[in-house]
């Protein structure tokens, strides 16, 4: 969008002139546009002071009344919106952007420091290893269409969009294996039922290179979505184990959240589950049916099953990050695997919630900027030098 563009849908939402197109143009523009181009559009000293008269003007008050971080301590708050109902919201906080940007300092190439710092921190991308059942490890970026491991008696394919099938020879039927995605990682497996499974970052599946006609159990550590296909065997259950619970399915889709050993989150999207929780690697005995559109939350001691949209957890699938009043630290942790960074947090940081969606294909340098113009937390970033070269740490505080 051409300056004078944005300059005329920031003054038409002043004089409460703007049309629903132009609000949802708007609002459309904030969430797409990187903030770094932003920044460097209203880099001439008189430019910044026209603009920041005009918008801080029309603005200032509505601000201090609904963004102000220390009015309700508790409250969520928006990062950006996603429609033109909420549009209002885009117009104060990239006022807010530009505000910000006229206090910080800024380098040379025009990048706000300590961002700067960032720049050749990338998003994950598709990428993972597969472990053979005698140790040996493949770089799956090395595997072309199709790999043979005659050997083993293992073929390995791969087709354009990533997925990546295992089959077995007849006596190597229960053969295992486990694809591993690294911090920055996702990937796509096919199974031989023709289950298709998304692994998200720093996650591993261990499956058999070939179901026999009784069994279809996997492994799961991190998170991963399923689409399970109905056995071709009289119905065979589907079993998905997780250091804290089973789960059983015939045919259907959900996602399996489960990170940390004292948390499990489950998502249906289609059809029914049976979950079983474990506590202290034992079964509970305690099956639960979770249906489409409900989640069971297992934290250790008790399993709590919610009405939840399946969107939601499916975000990371589709490409985005979205937050429904996370805590940053829960936020944070996602952001770290993803991008492969260290993330260390400071002071109170209980009341940092966020509500909002933004691509998990930003710079993350974009995504660290659109939490810290809520005026909810703040980063900084520590550099240091290391013999195998420059690490860069994310320090989260209120």
């Amino acid at each position: 969008m051409k300056t004078e563009r944005l300059q005329y849908l920031i003054d038409a939402y002043r004089s409460n002139s703007a049309t629903d197109e132009e609000l949802a143009e708007l609002s459309s523009w904030y969430e797409h546009e990187s903030i770094r181009d932003v920044e460097l559009r209203f880099r001439d000293d008189e430019q910044k002071q026209t603009k920041r008269d005009r918008i801080w003007e029309g603005v200032r008050d509505r601000v201090l009344i609904t963004d102000h971080p220390h009015r309700r301590p508790a409250e969520r708050k928006t990062l950006f919106p996603l429609v033109a109902k909420v549009a209002v919201a885009a117009v104060l906080v990239v006022a807010l952007g530009f505000i910000l940007f006229w206090t910080k300092a800024v380098d040379d190439d025009g990048s706000a420091y300590p961002y700067s710092l960032l720049d050749k921190v990338r998003p994950g991308r598709d990428r993972a290893v597969i472990r053979m059942a005698n140790g040996q490890i493949i770089d799956l970026d090395t595997v072309t269409d199709e790999a043979v491991l005659s050997e083993y008696g293992l073929t390995i394919r791969k087709t354009k969009d990533g997925i990546v099938s295992t089959n077995g020879s007849t006596q190597n039927a229960e053969q295992m294996v486990t694809v591993s995605t690294p911090n920055g990682g996702q990937y796509k497996v096919g199974l031989t039922d023709g289950t298709v499974v998304w692994l998200n970052a720093a996650s591993s599946l261990t499956y058999p290179t070939r179901f026999s006609s009784t069994n279809r159990t996997v492994y799961l550590e991190g998170e991963a979505y399923f689409e399970v296909t109905k056995s071709g065997h009289g119905n065979v259950p589907f079993v998905v184990y997780t250091p804290n619970q089973e789960i059983k399915v015939l045919g259907t889709s959900f996602n399996v959240r489960s990170y940390h050993q004292d948390q499990c989150v489950t998502t249906i999207r289609t059809g029914r589950v049976s979950i079983t929780p474990w506590k202290d690697g034992h079964s509970t005995d305690d099956a639960r049916i979770v249906s489409q559109g409900e989640s069971l939350i297992w934290d250790g001691v008790d399993a709590k099953v919610h009405s939840v949209n399946p969107d939601q957890a499916l975000s990371w699938k589709n490409g985005r990050f979205s937050f429904q009043g996370e805590n940053i630290v829960d936020i944070m942790e996602d952001v770290a695997r993803w991008y492969d960074v260290e993330v260390v947090f400071k002071g109170d940081l209980s009341n940092a919630n966020f509500k909002g969606t933004m691509s998990r294909y930003d710079a993350i340098a974009d995504v660290l900027r659109k939490m810290e113009l809520t005026g909810t937390v703040n980063f900084d970033i520590e550099a240091t030098k290391t013999e195998i070269g420059p690490e860069r740490r994310i320090v989260v505080m209120p």
